[in-house]
């Protein structure tokens, strides 16, 4: 309630009238405020005084409001949350301040003890590189604990100097290390204790001062390019700007460049390195004085006047530095009053002689003095005056060409020229035309030659108008009701406007212009008129022309158009429209995007929207065309009735409801579709059921989408139901389909997902099982990996396919859907299969490993033949039975040899060589599974001494291979045959040379097994190889019979595989390309024998260590699958076993006196991809003798069978027959 006081006085006379009514006021209960001591807080945090420790309430429910007395330690929001500036004492204040219903409550105040914390980490640390120390700035962290900072400490990293204490930014850090990186980090304290550690500096590298060294170069003279150098005491090069860019620059050289006069500041800098920081920076200025400038550039000279020339030039390229220069023109000859001087060019010089010749000359002076003189002008002659006679002509007709006449008394030809373009033109020789009436103006010109200056004389004069003549009339055109247009030939140009006038008979109404044609207004329809032009001018006026042919104007029609008024989209309402002359019309649309219309007025709607339709009349000779439109609304109506198609069952509850768009769209898009699934039973349309037994009381289920097919989920299992479809647009929903008997669908099983490799052959699907007879179709998602024709399936790529069969619907069934996942996995990479690259291993290495045997077998042969012989005989045929040309290499044998086979013939040998090897060939990455190999090779050869140093000889070979892979059906079984020529060439008695070509031909059988297809492959493969080796050594022997030889071999080999085609895989079956194996090789050996000499029989162990390594090694082979190949071959890149390889021999030798000599030999190769074999090899060859010498004669006068034999000396292979050898 509100009130208002009012105060009367009392006395004994008795009460005063009352006072004037007092403010209303209302009275209130009061409040109280409930508001704990917080407590102590801890500088940094926020808390909230609303519920700290209770908080604070009013009696009265009201917000208590808080305020601060102490701000200079802490802050209070109105809602109580608190914030610290400082630490000390916070004092708060509470409020309430009342309102209607409560008065003001007393304030409570509450104070507090804000402590202190640490500090926070200092931030912004920069550290600066000295000489063994480091200054580090940093600014003091934001948070200070809520009292003063009493100090920081800098800690150093590596921590070679001890952390140094100081009270501010920056704090010097002494003791580091030149040369040695360090970072630093900043802690901050306070009365609290230590606060967190800073991020770490930037990382400074102390190191040494240097001082620069830089003379002062002195006051310079402008256009000069002094170049400046500094030092430093480091030795390194400082670096010369300029800060006085105005003044001068300074090339990186120190080559100084002026720009103007001034005072010019050179820098010098040294930046440092890592050794030495930067120098300060030492600055030197001085002085740029002017010189004087150089000389002008001249130009023309050319005569102005009567004994007047002025002289042009261009201020010189170099001012000297003071660009306020002056110039001074000289004369030549010299002119009284000369020189003359100005400030630019030109300067004009007066005074000049009429006719004399003069030449000047130019200088630039400026505050220095002058420059050089510029080269002579050109040479003028100044002219003599000439006066021109030109009297004024008057005035003039427009439209006349009268010719100007003037003089001069020079003589010499005139030129007329008009500046007044508008009014007249003149040529050259005075002909005058003309181009409007008014004053024309003509100039005379006289330009002078050598000898005589320009003139010129002016006049001016009027050019008056002329009558025009008369227009000539052309066609009249009727325009409108009582108007026509009348075009015409308008006259000649009379100088002025000319007005045209139009006159109509009968009636006489006029019209007027500037221009053809002219309109003609205010004629009656119906009448016939004839018209007239003539021209006006101020000169006068033409003739009227001859008058037109008769013309009748024509009479205006209406055209009445009924209004339409707002239309529904199906409903098309008739036209009506009229014109009053009688005269059919046509209608059209002006918008065909909303409505259409025939000429003869039949509307037709195709979107909702305003249509504008238009009816015209085109008129005729008495009338003129006349028209009238309208714009109406048209209003969509709802979409007309989709069509269901199908009805498919997705899953437990789910049915897809396809159909076709209904064709009536009511004039607007369609929004989307309505599909409503109702119980059997319930009020809706009766059309197609899905007969399910009822589990329940189901209820009716709604979807809805923007097109075919639409999704109903929800449904309930075992229900009937009945499926509606509607379209809706903007106006609403339209009827649904009509009703039709839903069938149930099918159900359908068949096999699961599929997995098969690219490469398999086709295969056909089995059909589904389905209680439905509806013919199955099946399709293919990802062509890119399968197709399907009819049941069969086509793989075409990697990757994974979804196949669906897909169940027509039938009388009794819908259309059903059933579908499988086809994963089709890649084939293996071939080169990664061990079998694979072990077979063309085995392959390659067989092709090198029987030209390795074969080639070993004559190398041992040639071997045998050079140990026949003495420490001190160059004779190397002792392994032979001798011939009678070479005595002194045989000895007699006896009977027996002489009975075991008959005499062969001089000079010649026979041999036979086997060799056996085996071994194995380990895992090495790509090169295939392990092996093991054995090979076998028999030589049979024949050779012939060829005179005293050289032997040759043929050798035909057959080698066979087998190789067996570990653990795996895996073989390779391979033959060769060759023929090879051989020779051996003596140098002296210690050297020699051997050599071998040979050609062969290869077959292989290979059994290749396959873990994928868990098959073995076969196949087949020929191929030819050349090979052949050339060998150096050197052979010493010893009285003893002991022998060491050493050599230097080439070999070199080349196979030529054919391509092949495994069978007995299938898809894993492999096709491999034509295979060239190359493998050439050096060879570095020594060999060692000693011989054992008896009666019947002689014996020579020998031994043997060599070292090959591949010069060449590569059989790179193309391969790709038969079925289904990649579009890319793989490529194997293979090495043969012949490469880094450690060989040793070992063997013996055996003589019978017969002839026949027997070689046992024993080998043991370690190679790379952890390749090792062993070979056993024997030869047997035979030589009958030629005489009746022993095999072996490395002892002189050795005595064998009673009969002695002569020693060989020196370097002839020839030696006498011993006394009592019989030649045979």
């Amino acid at each position: 309630m509100n009130y208002t006081f009012t105060v009367t006085a009392t006395s004994s006379a008795g009460i005063s009238a009352a006072s004037t009514a007092s403010n209303a006021v209302t009275p209130a209960a009061p409040q109280t405020i409930t508001f704990a001591n917080p407590g102590s807080q801890t500088f940094g945090t926020t808390p909230d005084l609303r519920i700290l420790n209770g908080g604070a309430s009013a009696t009265s429910g009201l917000d208590v409001s808080f305020t601060s007395s102490t701000t200079g330690v802490c802050t209070v929001t109105s809602q109580g949350v608190l914030g610290f500036v400082t630490t000390g004492t916070c004092t708060i204040l509470a409020d309430q301040a009342g309102n209607s219903s409560y008065l003001a409550a007393p304030q409570v105040i509450q104070s507090f003890t804000v402590n202190t914390i640490i500090p926070g980490a200092p931030t912004a640390v920069v550290a600066t590189a000295g000489d063994t120390q480091a200054s580090i700035a940093f600014a003091a962290p934001t948070n200070t604990g809520g009292t003063t900072i009493s100090g920081y400490t800098v800690t150093v990293s590596p921590a070679h100097v001890a952390s140094v204490y100081g009270v501010g930014s920056p704090i010097v850090v002494t003791g580091l290390t030149n040369g040695q990186p360090y970072t630093f980090t900043v802690t901050a304290d306070n009365s609290a204790g230590t606060g967190s550690t800073s991020n770490a500096s930037n990382s400074v590298t102390p190191a040494a001062t240097q001082t620069i060294t830089f003379s002062n170069p002195g006051a310079q003279d402008f256009g000069t390019t002094p170049t400046l150098s500094a030092s430093s005491d480091s030795g390194l090069t400082p670096k010369l700007t300029s800060s006085t860019t105005g003044v001068c620059t300074i090339t990186s050289g120190g080559v100084l460049t002026f720009i103007t006069v001034g005072t010019c500041t050179i820098n010098a800098d040294q930046a440092g390195n890592g050794s030495y920081l930067a120098a300060t920076q030492v600055s030197r200025s001085f002085a740029i004085d002017a010189v004087i400038p150089g000389a002008p550039t001249i130009g023309t000279a050319a005569v102005t006047g009567a004994a007047q020339v002025a002289v042009s030039f261009t201020a010189p390229v170099f001012n000297g530095g003071d660009a306020a220069l002056s110039y001074t023109v000289t004369p030549s000859p010299a002119v009284p009053g000369g020189p003359f001087t100005g400030s630019s060019s030109p300067v004009t010089i007066s005074g000049l002689g009429t006719g004399t010749s003069y030449t000047f000359s130019v200088t630039a002076s400026n505050s220095v003095g002058p420059g050089p003189a510029s080269a002579a002008s050109n040479a003028v002659t100044p002219a003599v005056t000439q006066v021109i006679t030109f009297a004024n002509p008057g005035a003039q007709d427009f439209g006349t060409t009268p010719t100007l006449v003037a003089s001069v008394d020079s003589g010499l030809p005139l030129r007329f020229v008009a500046s007044t373009p508008a009014v007249c033109a003149v040529t050259a020789d005075g002909l005058l035309s003309f181009t409007s009436v008014g004053t024309c103006t003509v100039t005379v010109h006289q330009d002078g030659d050598a000898s005589h200056q320009a003139a010129s004389l002016s006049q001016t004069f009027n050019v008056t108008a002329a009558v025009p003549a008369t227009p000539v009339l052309g066609t009249v055109t009727v325009v409108g009701s009582g108007e026509v247009e009348v075009a015409f030939t308008p006259s000649a140009a009379t100088g002025e406007t000319i007005t045209y006038v139009v006159t109509a008979q009968p009636g006489g109404v006029t019209a007027s212009g500037t221009s053809s044609p002219i309109k003609v207004t205010g004629l009656t329809d119906g009448v016939s008129y004839t018209f007239t032009v003539s021209a006006t001018g101020q000169a006068g006026n033409s003739t009227s022309s001859a008058p037109s042919a008769p013309v009748v104007p024509q009479v205006l029609q209406e055209v009445s158009f009924d209004a339409v008024g707002t239309q529904p989209f199906d409903k098309v309402p008739v036209l009506s429209a009229r014109a009053d002359s009688g005269l059919p019309l046509t209608f059209s649309s002006q918008t065909p995007v909303v409505c259409t219309v025939t000429a003869d007025g039949q509307l037709a709607f195709v979107l909702a929207g305003d249509c504008t339709l238009v009816v015209e009349q085109a008129g005729d000779a008495s009338h003129r065309p006349a028209s009238a439109s309208r714009t109406f609304r048209i209003e969509a109506v709802p979409p007309g009735v989709p069509a269901i198609q199908t009805l498919t069952r997705q899953g437990s509850g789910r049915v897809s409801v396809a159909f076709t768009p209904p064709t009536f769209s009511g004039g607007a898009t369609i929004d989307g579709y309505r599909v409503t699934a109702t119980p059997q039973g319930t009020a809706a349309p009766a059309i197609r059921a899905m007969s399910l037994r009822a589990a329940g009381t189901p209820g009716v289920v709604t979807a809805t989408g923007s097109g075919s097919p639409i999704l109903v989920q929800g449904l309930a299992e075992g229900v009937t139901y009945v499926f509606t479809v509607a379209a809706y647009n903007l106006a609403g929903e339209g009827a649904s389909d009509s009703a039709q008997e839903l069938l149930a669908a099918p159900t359908l099983s068949w096999i699961g997902d599929l997995q098969k490799v690219y490469g398999e052959a086709d295969f056909e699907l089995p059909l589904p099982q389905s209680n439905s007879a509806g013919a199955f179709t099946f399709t293919s998602s990802n062509p890119a990996v399968a197709t399907v024709n009819g049941r069969t399936v086509t793989l075409v790529g990697e990757g994974s396919a979804t196949l669906t069969a897909t169940q027509a619907a039938t009388s009794n069934h819908l259309t059903g859907a059933v579908t499988l996942t086809l994963v089709v996995s890649p084939r293996p990479d071939p080169t990664l299969d061990a079998q694979v690259s072990g077979g063309i291993q085995a392959q390659v290495d067989a092709s090198v490993r029987f030209a390795q045997v074969q080639g070993a077998n004559i190398r041992d042969r040639l071997r045998q033949v050079r140990s026949g012989r003495n420490a001190n005989n160059v004779n190397f045929a002792l392994a032979y039975a001798g011939s009678q040309s070479i005595p002194g290499l045989s000895v007699p044998v006896g009977r027996v040899a002489e009975a075991a086979l008959p005499a062969l013939p001089e000079g010649w040998g026979l041999w036979l060589a086997g060799t056996a090897t085996f071994g194995k060939v380990g895992r090495n990455g790509r090169t295939g599974g392990g092996f093991d190999f054995n090979t076998g090779g028999i030589t049979l050869g024949a050779d012939r001494a060829v005179g005293e140093n050289l032997l040759l000889g043929m050798a035909g070979s057959w080698g066979k291979q087998g190789t067996d892979f570990d653990g795996t059906p895996s073989k390779v079984d391979a033959d060769q045959r060759s023929l090879a020529a051989y020779g051996l060439w003596r140098l002296g008695e210690h050297l020699f040379v051997d050599g071998l070509l040979a050609n062969g031909q290869l077959d292989f059988d290979l059994i290749r097994w396959s873990e994928p297809a868990n098959a073995s492959a076969q196949a087949s493969r020929t191929g030819d190889q050349w090979f052949g080796s050339l060998t150096l050594g050197y052979e010493h022997r010893n009285a003893a019979g002991m022998t060491l030889t050493g050599y230097g071999r080439y070999d070199g080999h080349r196979a030529t595989l054919d391509g092949y085609r495994e069978q007995g895989l299938g898809i894993y079956d492999l096709a491999y390309g034509r295979q060239k194996v190359d493998n050439s090789a050096l060879a570095v050996g020594l060999e060692g024998s000693l011989a054992f000499k008896r009666e019947r029989l002689n014996w020579r162990p020998h031994w043997s260590i060599e070292y090959r390594s591949a010069l060449e090694n590569r059989g790179d082979v193309a391969m790709n699958y038969l079925q289904r190949p990649q579009s890319t071959d793989y490529v194997l890149a293979m090495r043969s076993y012949n490469d880094d390889t450690l060989v040793l021999g070992a063997g013996m030798d055996l003589q019978l006196d017969s002839g026949w000599m027997f070689s046992l030999l024993l080998g043991h190769e370690q190679g790379r991809n952890a390749m090792r074999s062993n070979s056993v090899g024997l030869q047997v060859r035979f030589g009958q003798q030629g005489a009746d010498v022993p095999k072996y004669s490395d002892e002189a006068g050795l005595q064998q069978g009673g009969v002695s034999s002569r020693p060989c000396r020196g370097s002839s292979m020839r030696c006498s027959a011993p006394s009592g050898a019989q030649p045979k």
